[in-house]
């Protein structure tokens, strides 16, 4: 299955992230997601400004490749697989599906030495909002535990008024995004070079 996702992002506080939490997803139960993140052992994948990953969620593994477009907009490959395929030392080429192997391939990705890099685990608040999706994320990896503020939109123009009123409404200044992906592999580098 391919989609297109727009979405707007940005890093926040432990206290942004309750403030948040505890006025617009007071009656929301969150649910709890893994990313295992998948590339070469010189990560050409994110060289490449690309992102493979296999997302566990409530006992389904759906492998997604992420190919930004342009600011905001990505286009998504996705591929349901079986649990036993995080069993494997390395991801094979038949778990990719023709359509992502063609994405890595016009890449010159070398699809044969895929394997997992590691995971990061996420507590994920969602809801309706203003025509969007907003979503709240508390996230841990390598140690690390980050919280991001995210809003997925039908169009750029309009998410970008709406993500920026709830900055605002918030006081939460702009930073740059730096999605979950990047984050852990920023971190996955600092390790294996420290």
């Amino acid at each position: 299955m391919i989609e297109t996702e727009i979405e707007f992002k940005n890093l926040i506080t432990s206290n942004q992230f309750k403030q948040i939490r505890d006025s617009l997803f007071i009656d929301i139960t969150p649910f709890y997601q893994t990313n295992f993140y998948i590339d070469t052992e010189d990560l050409q994948i994110r060289k490449n400004i690309l992102m493979l990953r296999i997302r566990e969620l409530e006992d389904r593994f759906v492998l997604t490749l992420k190919v930004p477009n342009e600011a905001h907009v990505i286009t998504e490959y996705h591929q349901i697989l079986d649990e036993s395929v995080l069993e494997k030392t390395n991801i094979d080429e038949s778990d990719l599906g023709a359509d992502i192997i063609n994405v890595l391939k016009e890449r010159n990705i070398d699809t044969n030495t895929l394997k997992i890099q590691g995971q990061l685990e996420t507590i994920r608040y969602e809801r309706t909002y203003k025509n969007g999706l907003l979503v709240l994320d508390e996230s841990q990896y390598f140690g690390e535990t980050d919280y991001e503020l995210e809003f997925e939109a039908k169009n750029v123009s309009d998410g970008k008024v709406v993500f920026n009123e709830i900055l605002d409404h918030y006081d939460i200044q702009r930073t740059e995004e730096v999605v979950k992906s990047e984050r852990f592999y920023r971190k996955l580098v600092e390790r294996k070079d420290g």
